[in-house]
């Protein structure tokens, strides 16, 4: 939709006048992407904050807040849709009250993990003004990855198998024969067929992590079939996981603390939730591995930090946000009817940024497109949002 675009714009005209301009989402991932995009440094809400744990990490504590507020001109949170009203409340209270914030999101995409609907909330609130983005533009209009997901959003059969497209459906039934067809597509058609670098630049998504379909079996046996065991690949066993040289990994929850080194030497602290690397080399012997992230950060896990990690040939659904990958595998089978549903699969098309390949049966896929419950969670941010404004309007009348 132009969205990147117009956050640089913006970015450069605040820049230009001497404005500081600050940048952040709620995952690591998301503000690395904004970072890159836009040739401004980005941080995580929690780290932009001062994140400190307290009480074993139930509770949260931050270096800037009412007493210490933030001070920078312009604030930009992108993937806004992703936080919720608790990191929201830390967010208003640690920044100044001049301070300019520009919220980024899609609200038909997945709410927050946490409780409340906070960017749907604020623009249902109709007090904020909000700019809504209608026009596609980054695959071209001719994608059928735009127009499908389109079609999807509104509740309406996608456009499948079109010759010459980059939105296809390949038919089974039975899990156990798409699972078949999930790992014959990544080891060799898609590669083959598009002419791709490797398997590395195909992601799997799926709503679930268990089950033949899961991100769990799905991750154990596409490791086999793109990083099998050979006699030069050392590998460290946890439990029923296999951890082998040349696997790619996703760190899975934000460890604030975790060093890292460049391959140019330069130190640093902090791995996020949704950061992709490889693994570089195992030690069984002492039973480490070291990591190759994103910007070549080396970082080192003992045993015991391995739960930090999972194989990440295969990702949830929900994981994906904030992400972008060239290629997208999306397994179509049984599942919770809770899970199976249109904002699922409307966010995971929209990772795509040039094929997008669905495998299953389609029962299931229009089911997803037509289950759209009203989960609307009641925070009743929207109404307390108009209610403070009119109670405070007269002090922000004639404001910009």
């Amino acid at each position: 939709t132009g969205k990147t675009t117009i956050i640089q714009a913006v970015v450069d005209l605040f820049i230009e006048r001497s404005y500081e301009v600050t940048l952040s989402a709620p995952t690591g991932r998301a503000a690395k992407r904004l970072e890159q995009s836009c040739k401004v440094p980005a941080k995580t809400i929690h780290r932009l904050l001062g994140y400190k744990p307290v009480d074993e990490g139930r509770g949260m504590f931050f270096d800037f807040n009412e007493e210490n507020p933030l001070l920078t001109d312009l604030l930009i949170i992108d993937e806004a849709s992703m936080m919720d009203l608790r990191l929201c409340e830390s967010l208003f209270r640690g920044i100044g009250e001049e301070t300019r914030i520009i919220f980024v999101g899609d609200v038909d995409q997945l709410p927050s993990v946490g409780a409340g609907n906070v960017l749907e909330d604020m623009i249902r609130s109709g007090e904020i003004r909000k700019i809504s983005l209608k026009t596609i533009f980054r695959q071209g209009k001719e994608s059928n990855i735009v127009l499908n997901a389109h079609k999807i959003n509104h509740g309406e059969e996608p456009i499948l198998n079109e010759k010459g497209k980059d939105f296809f459906f390949m038919q089974e039934k039975n899990p156990s024969l798409i699972q078949k067809k999930v790992l014959e597509l990544v080891a060799r058609r898609l590669p083959e067929y598009y002419k791709l670098e490797g398997p590395e630049e195909i992601q799997i998504l799926t709503p679930m992590k268990k089950g033949e379909l899961g991100t769990l079996e799905l991750n154990r046996n596409l490791q086999e079939v793109i990083n099998p065991k050979t006699p030069d690949k050392e590998e460290l066993y946890q439990g029923d996981r296999i951890f082998r040289k040349k696997d790619r990994v996703m760190q899975i929850r934000n460890d604030y603390t975790k060093s890292y080194k460049t391959l140019e030497g330069q130190e640093g602290m902090g791995v996020f939730n949704g950061d992709f690397g490889v693994i570089s080399d195992v030690d069984p012997s002492s039973r480490t591995i070291e990591v190759i992230f994103d910007e070549e950060r080396r970082v080192q896990y003992s045993y015991k930090e391995l739960d930090e990690l999972s194989l990440s040939y295969s990702i949830t659904i929900h994981k994906s946000q904030g992400s972008e990958f060239p290629v997208i595998i999306i397994p179509i089978g049984p599942g919770p009817y809770m899970l199976l549903t249109r904002n699922l699969i409307y966010t995971a098309i929209t990772r795509a940024k040039r094929v997008v390949v669905l495998v299953g049966d389609p029962k299931y896929l229009y089911y997803m497109i037509h289950n759209n419950p009203d989960d609307r969670r009641h925070s009743s941010l929207d109404k307390r949002i108009r209610e403070y404004i009119q109670v405070y309007k007269g002090v922000y009348e004639g404001d910009d």
